[in-house]
C-alpha cells in the first residue's frame, strides 16, 4: 500500500471550501443576552445588547443593560463593544 507524500506538494491542490459563519436569529436591532468569555474580557456577568451590525463571525452591540459590578464597563467601552456571535443568544420574550 502507497502512503500519500506529503513533501511532494500535492496538498495545496486541494480545494478549500469557504464555511460562511451561521448566523442563525441574530439580526440586526434585536436585543441579545451576551456571554463573554471570562478568559479573555473583563466582564464578570452576561449582559444585554442590541445589534447594530453583524460582521462574518461578530457581532457590534451597543450595551443596553448589565449589572452593577460591570458598569464600569460600559463607559470604559463607551456604551459599544464586539460579541462573537457564538456568544450571544435570544432573549426569550413574554
Amino acid at each position: 500500500m502507497i502512503e500519500p507524500s506529503f513533501a511532494s506538494g500535492n496538498l495545496h491542490l486541494l480545494p478549500v471550501k469557504p464555511r460562511p459563519a451561521k448566523k442563525g436569529k441574530i439580526k440586526v436591532g434585536g436585543n441579545y443576552e451576551c456571554c463573554p468569555s471570562k478568559k479573555q474580557t473583563p466582564w464578570k456577568f452576561p449582559f444585554i445588547g442590541n445589534v447594530e451590525a453583524i460582521n462574518s463571525k461578530s457581532a457590534v452591540v451597543k450595551i443596553i443593560a448589565t449589572q452593577e459590578e460591570d458598569d464600569y464597563l460600559v463607559d470604559f467601552y463607551k456604551h459599544k463593544t464586539v460579541v462573537p456571535l457564538r456568544h450571544m443568544e435570544v432573549i426569550e420574550e413574554e
